[in-house]
């Protein structure tokens, strides 16, 4: 069980910024019922905790095997391996 689901959510930064070299890069096949407005990518390393009050739209879903190539970048920053 996740403490304050519903309420607040873990997140990774999503960026327009190009030039970061361990960006990861979303494609239009990488996102489920919808887009984004301009060319983004996830910042791994930028983590967040997120009240449900401050999110104001759904830009849709990210593919789950992209969600995991990420959260397995997450760990190896924090030191932890995905298991």
């Amino acid at each position: 069980m996740r403490p304050f689901h519903g309420d607040q959510y873990i997140a990774l930064t999503l960026s327009t910024k190009m030039w970061y070299d361990e960006r990861v890069p979303i494609d239009d096949d990488d996102i489920i019922g919808g887009g984004l407005p301009k060319d983004s990518s996830i910042l791994p390393w930028a983590v967040a905790s997120v009240e449900t009050t401050r999110i104001d739209r759904e830009l849709g879903t990210l593919d789950e095997s992209l969600v995991d190539d990420v959260v397995g970048q997450l760990g190896a920053y924090i030191g932890i391996e995905r298991r």
